[in-house]
């Protein structure tokens, strides 16, 4: 049987799924009941400092699950995918100024500067949501599967 009794939106999951942006953000709890989200930021160092703040997590585990991290995104091989994901013309146009080493913020200007913005989202959302997916289906959290997902690992 599943954590939570209806099912949520994947799309939901993804938008309210911040922590490609925010890179203050430790990570993100989800009431399965309630559908509140409780964001954790790096400054937050102990449970403490959560409970002080927020709630307390620990004692409520059956109604909180902890969402993926930072870590659950892998930011170079994201960077090369979309390469692969955007048409000829574009991907020749951002080949010719893209430096695989440079860092984000130098990436997100040449994608501003190309007009890619809107092709980067949409893609990090696909992505996003085979991330959330993955989770939902280890956290035994039933999810409604309502947008298409791009899984970095498995690209059949």
């Amino acid at each position: 049987m599943s954590r939570n009794k209806e099912a949520i939106n994947l799309s939901w999951l993804v938008e309210k799924w911040t922590i490609w942006d925010n890179s203050y953000l430790k990570n993100i709890w989800l009431n399965l009941d309630t559908l509140d989200l409780i964001r954790i930021n790096d400054d937050m160092d102990n449970n403490d400092d959560i409970e002080e703040s927020y709630i307390d997590i620990e004692n409520n585990m059956d109604e909180f699950v902890c969402m993926p991290g930072r870590e659950a995104v892998n930011k170079k091989l994201a960077r090369e995918v979309f390469m692969e994901y955007l048409d000829s013309a574009d991907r020749d146009r951002l080949s010719e100024n893209y430096n695989e080493y440079s860092a984000d913020e130098q990436f997100l200007d040449l994608i501003y500067e190309l007009g890619l913005e809107n092709k980067l989202q949409e893609f990090r959302e696909k992505v996003a949501g085979s991330i959330l997916l993955n989770w939902a289906i280890e956290e035994d959290i039933k999810v409604n599967k309502d947008m298409k997902v791009i899984d970095l690992y498995n690209r059949d």
